[in-house]
């Protein structure tokens, strides 16, 4: 199947490094972005890992120095469970170095069963992002081949990806979509209709290409994963020496977790929770208890609170006949491990392998049926580990 045009339906951080990450790698292809001016980008997610910052560097070919500052972005060298395996006890999950991820671990092993040490010692013997994060500091330690990551503020990231596309963007809210044969032909909008070779479903949780127009099969995960509502808020900075720390905290509450990123001019926060287990108006009452506990209640007074639904679950295909879709899209697992952005980065980057052959006949690319299967098998893949991954910290705790 040729390629030759291709239409991003929806703007946000998928829409925007999809056409980044096309009109770098693709060049020859006619990319068009169509955004509706009535529905805002969701700037949750502002925590990621290292994956994300190397395809924001290999494939968006963004340098630090000029998205950082953009973005009100800072690094990150970790993530902290506070909470979680039981009351009182802060564990890290700290990234790590090439020579750190070779270690062995049959020697602290040995003294674990002998000393009973915490989990905790083995980072602290083993990996210099513990100590980062214990002592406040950071070094992105460039000729140890360190893998940081960074917290960032993600709408503000959208925009600096806007600013770089070349492309078409249009302004426009999709009113319809028409098929054939279990392919998009047309999107027609309230500003005109637009055909394409091919189209990336970036709508989100409507996800309008991919599940409303082409009827894809929704697969739910939750009945393991039970978190189905976010409260949302930012905290301005008391003592930013102090607060602006190198690593993501989670700390488990009665029926989910909260979550502290600490980027360039404030704090994201949040407060993940299972409406199974709580109300939305005890959950306000006690994430708002754990914010003033934490922060002091002057700080939280003026804070907006803001609330966001969502399933988690992945629909059975993210590419369908000539349509993908990308993460809120195609499917979403609760942001525990901050794997969103890598997610979308992933499905971009496969998504490119499948369709880089160069068309001999015409000026465009091409795509093979199994090009497309092997690109859902990946982000199959990807999606499971993702999931069990997270589902872990739940299986694994002594709290109930």
């Amino acid at each position: 199947m040729k390629i030759k045009s291709i239409c991003i339906v929806g703007g946000g951080s998928s829409g925007w490094m999809m056409a980044l990450a096309l009109q770098n790698k693709l060049p020859d292809l006619d990319v068009t972005l169509i955004e509706s001016p009535n529905f805002p980008t969701i700037g949750v997610g502002e925590s990621t890992i290292p994956y994300t910052t190397e395809f924001i560097a290999n494939v968006l070919g963004f340098e630090e120095k000029e998205w950082m500052p953009y973005c009100d972005a800072t690094y990150k060298a970790a993530i902290r469970f506070t909470d979680f395996t039981k009351k009182k006890e802060k564990v890290y999950h700290p990234f790590f170095t090439f020579d750190e991820a070779d270690i062995n671990g049959f020697n602290w092993a040995i003294k674990k069963s002998i000393t009973n040490a915490p989990i905790n010692d083995y980072f602290e013997s083993h990996y210099i992002a513990y100590h980062m994060c214990k002592d406040n500091k950071f070094d992105r330690l460039d000729s140890k081949g360190f893998s940081y990551a960074h917290h960032l503020d993600a709408v503000k990231f959208a925009m600096f990806c806007k600013s770089k596309f070349k492309g078409r963007h249009i302004l426009a809210t999709v009113n319809d979509v028409d098929t054939i044969d279990n392919k998009i032909t047309r999107i027609r909008t309230d500003k005109g209709i637009y055909q394409a070779d091919f189209f990336i479903d970036c709508t989100g949780f409507n996800a309008l290409l991919l599940g409303k127009a082409l009827k894809e099969p929704f697969n739910s995960i939750s009945d393991t994963l039970l978190n189905d509502t976010a409260i949302t808020c930012r905290v301005p900075y008391e003592n930013k020496n102090k607060e602006l720390e190198p690593f993501t905290d989670c700390t488990a509450l009665s029926s989910g977790w909260a979550w502290n990123t600490p980027v360039w001019s404030r704090i994201g926060t949040g407060y993940v929770f299972s409406s199974k287990f709580q109300t939305l108006p005890h959950a306000k009452k006690e994430f708002k208890m754990y914010l003033e506990k934490r922060y002091g209640k002057k700080r939280i007074k003026d804070c907006t609170f803001n609330q966001i639904k969502f399933k988690t679950g992945k629909y059975e295909r993210s590419w369908v006949g000539n349509c993908l879709a990308l993460t809120l899209a195609s499917g979403f697992i609760e942001p525990l491990e901050a794997t969103g952005l890598a997610i979308i980065g992933l499905q971009i980057t496969e998504f490119i392998k499948a369709i880089e052959d160069k068309c001999p006949t015409c000026k465009g690319y091409e795509y093979s049926a199994l090009g497309r299967s092997m690109c859902n098998a990946e982000i199959d893949s990807t999606f499971n580990e993702v999931h069990f991954f997270v589902l872990l910290h739940y299986v694994n705790t002594q709290r109930s």
